[in-house]
Order: C-alpha cells, then sequence, then structure tokens
C-alpha cells in the first residue's frame, strides 16, 4: 500500500515535494507503521525498485 502511495504521488509532482505525512494520508496508513518499516521516504524508494521492480532495477545498474 505504501509503495502504491508513493508511486502514485510521484505521477503527480516531484519525489523531494513528497513527504512521509502525504504517504501515509494516500494510503491510509499511520505513520508510526510507516516508520517500523521504513526509515525514510527513500528508504521506501528503494525497496519499492529493488524489491517489487527489481527488472528495472537491474536495467538502472547497466547503464
Amino acid at each position: 500500500m505504501l509503495w502504491d502511495a508513493l508511486f502514485s504521488l510521484i505521477e503527480e509532482r516531484h519525489f523531494d515535494n513528497i513527504s512521509v505525512k502525504d504517504i501515509c494520508a494516500r494510503s491510509h496508513v499511520n505513520r508510526s507503521t510507516f516508520y517500523n518499516h521504513f526509515e525514510s521516504k527513500f528508504d521506501l524508494l528503494n525497496y519499492g525498485i529493488y524489491e517489487i521492480m527489481p527488472e528495472e532495477a537491474n536495467l538502472i545498474e547497466c547503464t
């Protein structure tokens, strides 16, 4: 749910303008729950890239 929220927010605005609060509001997840799983929005982004979309991550590493 958190990854989906972040991904949808990235489609609307630049990553720098997205906060953990925005991600939690979009996903209906409490901020304390977010921080139980991730240290930051950057940590969530890394998780999404390397765990959810590993094929795309391999393309990034090859360039």
